[in-house]
């Protein structure tokens, strides 16, 4: 169960088991902050982006802002996300990594989509639905 903060900020059970991971991985101490002593400058920089205040300390608070915020950037969840894969892998019969409009179908069957979705998913308009447009429609539809 996820603590209130974390429900409030948009957080999802799969955003937390990535900022353990982070912690487990790279807060030696287990303060629950992560210092360029812990990992190097180079390693400080590569998580900049998680250093929401610049005081080259990243907290556990800071990285679950910066999970939440991606989220709602992204649009979905994790189990839109994992059906759009399930998806691409099935309709991407060329491997392309994208779904074109003749790998849909005029008159789908379970598990597979159909070619009215295309302008709905196509959110870029390149004629070509890619992962997280994918994901992102499925959030859109409630599946």
């Amino acid at each position: 169960m996820l603590a209130k903060h974390r429900l409030d900020l948009g957080m999802n059970a799969w955003d937390q088991k990535q900022v353990d991971a982070l912690f487990l991985r790279h807060d030696r101490n287990r303060d629950a902050n992560i210092t360029v002593e812990e990992v190097g400058a180079s390693g400080m920089a590569a998580l900049k982006t998680h250093d929401l205040n610049s005081d080259n300390m990243i907290s556990t608070r800071e990285v679950e802002k910066f999970y939440a915020d991606n989220r709602k950037k992204l649009g979905f969840s994790k189990d839109d996300y994992q059906k759009a894969k399930a998806m691409l892998l099935r309709h991407d019969t060329n491997r392309s990594k994208f779904i074109e409009v003749g790998e849909l179908f005029e008159s789908p069957t379970s598990g597979q989509l159909s070619k009215g979705i295309f302008d709905r998913a196509d959110q870029d308009d390149d004629q070509r639905i890619e992962l997280n447009e994918l994901a992102r429609y499925f959030a859109s539809q409630g599946e």
